[in-house]
């Protein structure tokens, strides 16, 4: 761990819902250990290795099999035959509850994965209970998450360095409880976002259940859309709708004195705008397009310190 100076990241609203029809490649492997105090300086896992990947596909939760039997979900992800269901919504996004090969589960409502918006030095505390079946049998869970902002800074991965990233802890322990059923568990989950990618750029759980230890690291494909972007940008931006029309709505989180600039497709400079002084937070700006030729541009968001984020959208 080295000293340095970095913006604290935000995880902004939809910071962590991979959008539906999205594939993310996931490569598994031994748990590294997540440095226990990182504030603006430099967390190492270049020396990762990865024995196995595993796809997650996401989708509308109404697109998968089994779908009408969560109305509340929004967003679903399948891997390895389980289907995951969530409700993805303003203030974050929530744990529906499961489909598999061995049994179901549903939580209603459902209980926290992510909270948005969120950043360094935030925390939350929400319970869940949930019903189910484990190869026919019935079973009830109560289960407790505890989400910490517990880091950030710059991040070293085998395949780049990405700067204003911020760690989310996540403490998941709980009971499930039936006929012949009791299954007791505490789980230690470290989730690594840059703001403007909805999936992690790493994963670290060690969990124990049942007094029996497990532990891995994931991290994605390298070659996810996405990624080189990441490594490129300081701020995460999102744009929307796609393609725009007459307002771009942009999303960010940043800090300080900041600049907000259009560049069209040949790389010049259509305008830019002054944003102010801002604290640290989530902000959205709405962009006038009227009038604008159709084609791809890029809006630019930089702060006082060189700090630079940049997204690219089509106006139709």
């Amino acid at each position: 761990m080295t000293c340095g100076l970095s913006a604290q990241p935000v995880l902004p609203v939809g910071g962590a819902s991979v959008a539906p029809g999205t594939t993310v490649a996931f490569r598994y492997g031994p748990v590294n250990t997540p440095h226990p105090s990182w504030t603006g300086g430099t967390e190492d896992h270049a020396d990762l290795l990865f024995s196995s990947t595993t796809n997650w596909v996401y989708s509308t939760a109404a697109a998968t099999p089994n779908g009408l039997s969560f109305p509340t979900a929004n967003l679903a992800y399948s891997s390895q035959g389980i289907y995951n269901y969530f409700l993805d919504g303003p203030g974050g996004l929530d744990i529906v509850g499961y489909t598999s090969f061995f049994g179901s589960m549903n939580c209603n409502p459902g209980y926290r994965y992510f909270k948005y918006p969120f950043t360094y030095n935030q925390s939350e505390t929400t319970s869940a209970n949930c019903t189910g079946d484990n190869l026919g049998t019935p079973f009830t869970r109560t289960a407790q998450v505890v989400l910490d902002g517990d880091g950030y800074g710059t991040l070293v991965m085998p395949f780049g360095t990405f700067t204003n990233v911020l760690r989310i802890k996540r403490t998941h322990s709980g009971q499930d409880v039936g006929q012949g059923i009791n299954v007791t568990w505490l789980t230690h989950e470290y989730y690594y976002f840059k703001p403007g990618l909805t999936f992690p750029l790493l994963m670290i759980v060690d969990d124990v259940t049942n007094g029996s230890s497990n532990s891995q690291t994931m991290m994605p494909e390298p070659s996810m859309v996405g990624i080189a972007e990441a490594l490129a940008n300081d701020i995460g931006i999102e744009v929307y709708p796609v393609p725009a029309t007459d307002v771009a709505h942009v999303r960010f989180g940043a800090s300080g004195k900041l600049m907000a600039t259009l560049i069209d497709g040949a790389g010049r400079t259509v305008w830019t705008r002054d944003l102010g002084n801002r604290s640290p937070g989530v902000y959205e700006e709405i962009f006038n397009l009227e009038g604008m030729a159709s084609g791809v541009y890029a809006i630019r968001i930089t702060d006082e310190n060189g700090g630079s984020g940049a997204k690219r959208f089509m106006v139709k």
